[in-house]
C-alpha cells in the first residue's frame, strides 16, 4: 500500500500512468495537489484530506471505492475519461466534501457502482456531460442536499442505469438536462431549486420514473 495518512506534505503527489497494486491511503492527509492521471489503482481512501489545489483522476482506472468523504479540495476535481469500478458499493464518494472549483465527471467518465455527493458544496459547476453511471439496484448518481454554486450538467450523452437523485439540491445557476439517456433510470427532482432549466422532451425518463414535488 501507499500510506500517507495523517501526513502533511509540502509538495504535490504526482503519479502518472502508474500501476499501484495496493491501496492508496490518504486519510486526513494534507498536500498542495494530487494527480493520479492515467494510473490504475485499487481503493483510494482520502476521507478528510485537505488538497490546497486540484485533484486529477483523469484517464485512469480505479478498481475499488474512491473515498473523498469530508475532503476539502481548493481547486477542481477532474475525473474525465476515467473508469471507477466498484459495483458492490460506492465507486466514488464525495459526500460532505467541499470542492471550491468544478467537479468533472464527464467526457467518457464511467462508474460501475454508486457515485455519491450527498450534502457537498461545489464552488463552481458539476459537469456530468457524456458520463455513464450504472448502479441498477441503487443510486447511480446521488447529489442529495448538495449546493452547486454554478450549473449542473447532465447532458451531452449522459446516461444512467439506476437512480439519479437530486433531491433537495440547490443549484445557483441552471440545471441542464439535454441529450440524456435515462430510459433505465429514475430521476428524483423533488425539492430541487435552480435558477433555470434547460431540457428537451426526449431526455426525460419513462412515465412513472420522474419524481417531482
Amino acid at each position: 500500500d501507499l500510506d500517507l495518512s495523517f501526513v502533511t506534505l509540502p509538495f504535490p503527489v504526482t503519479l502518472w500512468q502508474c500501476a499501484l497494486t495496493g491501496d492508496v491511503l490518504l486519510h486526513q492527509a494534507e498536500m498542495p495537489r494530487l494527480d493520479l492521471s492515467g494510473s490504475w489503482t485499487k481503493k483510494i481512501s482520502a476521507d478528510g484530506a485537505t488538497i490546497h489545489g486540484a485533484v486529477f483522476l483523469k484517464q485512469g482506472s480505479y478498481a475499488g471505492c474512491v473515498d473523498l468523504v469530508g475532503a476539502r479540495i481548493e481547486g477542481n476535481l477532474e475525473c474525465q475519461g476515467s473508469i471507477f469500478h466498484h459495483p458492490e458499493g460506492s465507486a466514488l464518494s464525495i459526500a460532505s466534501a467541499v470542492v471550491r472549483g468544478t467537479v468533472f465527471l464527464s467526457d467518457g467518465f464511467r462508474a460501475d457502482g454508486a457515485v455519491t455527493m450527498i450534502e457537498s458544496e461545489i464552488g463552481s459547476n458539476l459537469v456530468c456531460t457524456g458520463g455513464a453511471f450504472s448502479n441498477p439496484k441503487g443510486d447511480a448518481l446521488n447529489v442529495q442536499q448538495s449546493h452547486v454554486e454554478g450549473s449542473l450538467f447532465i447532458d451531452g450523452g449522459f446516461s444512467a442505469i439506476g437512480r439519479v437523485t437530486l433531491y433537495g439540491a440547490r443549484i445557483k445557476s441552471d440545471l441542464v438536462c439535454t441529450k440524456t439517456i435515462l430510459k433505465r433510470a429514475t430521476l428524483d427532482l423533488r425539492g430541487v431549486s435552480a435558477l433555470g432549466l434547460q431540457d428537451d422532451k426526449d431526455s426525460w425518463p419513462i412515465m412513472g420514473n420522474l419524481l417531482l414535488d
